[in-house]
């Protein structure tokens, strides 16, 4: 009796044509300030002060109403005690802040940043 082998037939692989990097891919910009270009912030030194400007969302109420005005406050103040990163002067506008302020190097005015604006932000939608 002979016996026969059967050999396994190998299949094609399809690849899909979707997917991946291609160009014109993505979510396209929306709204008025969607095609700002966006730079690297150049290389800064410890001893000189920056001038940060933050803008809200459109729509939201006036930042300096007293209940707003009290929650940046109690954030600014968290802020203030952070080493590496240091809040000087603040202005309050009615959509956006003006921020002086310190900070080590490039690593701690981005962290230091972050946080203020994480605490500013849970405040005010605290309120």
């Amino acid at each position: 009796m002979r016996r026969t082998s059967r050999c396994a037939r190998q299949h094609e692989l399809i690849f899909k044509t979707w997917g991946g990097a291609r160009r014109g891919a993505g979510r396209k910009p929306a709204g008025t300030r969607s095609r700002v270009a966006h730079s690297a912030r150049p290389r800064h030194c410890a001893s000189h002060p920056l001038h940060l400007t933050v803008r809200l969302r459109a729509g939201l109420p006036s930042l300096r109403r007293k209940d707003c005005r009290d929650a940046i406050a109690g954030a600014f103040a968290v802020a203030r005690e952070r080493p590496p990163f240091r809040l000087t002067q603040f202005s309050l506008q009615t959509n956006h802040l003006h921020l002086i302020a310190e900070a080590d190097d490039r690593e701690s005015l981005s962290r230091g940043m972050q946080g203020l604006l994480v605490r500013i932000a849970r405040a005010l939608n605290a309120l």
